[in-house]
């Protein structure tokens, strides 16, 4: 049986979520957390409800 490839779409959707949460922890990124935790809502629904 063969496995199904995951969509790139949605692997890319999971990477930038992973990206996103790092950067989120950095305190180097201390001006930035608004907007990082926005993108990682963002990102956290396109995951979750991903069609696949």
């Amino acid at each position: 049986m063969r496995c199904s490839a995951l969509p790139g779409d949605l692997i890319a959707a999971q990477c930038a979520w992973e990206r996103t949460y790092r950067s989120l922890a950095d305190p180097a990124n201390q001006q930035q957390t608004t907007a990082l935790r926005r993108r990682l809502l963002e990102l956290s629904v396109r995951v979750r409800w991903h069609p696949y």
